[in-house]
């Protein structure tokens, strides 16, 4: 399984996961950071509560072995 396949696989496990939630789950979506700075993003989770906007990214990583943790903090 390659990166993009990986990532694929995590958005259509994210969406069967949310499918009966308001949730809107994006793959490789970009945003814009404070300042000014474009940032794709693997895939993110959009939803709203009580009028705030809630977005959660998750920038997947799929490696042939194991790393430690040091890489992934």
């Amino acid at each position: 399984m390659t990166g993009p396949d990986y990532e694929e696989f995590l958005a259509d496990l994210y969406g069967e996961m949310t499918a009966e939630l308001p949730v809107q789950v994006f793959l490789r979506r970009t945003y814009r950071g404070l300042s000014g700075q474009d940032y794709e993003i693997d895939l993110s989770l959009e939803f709203q509560v009580l009028g705030a906007r809630y977005v959660t990214f998750i920038e997947a990583k799929h490696y042939r072995a194991r790393i430690a943790v040091g890489e992934v903090l």
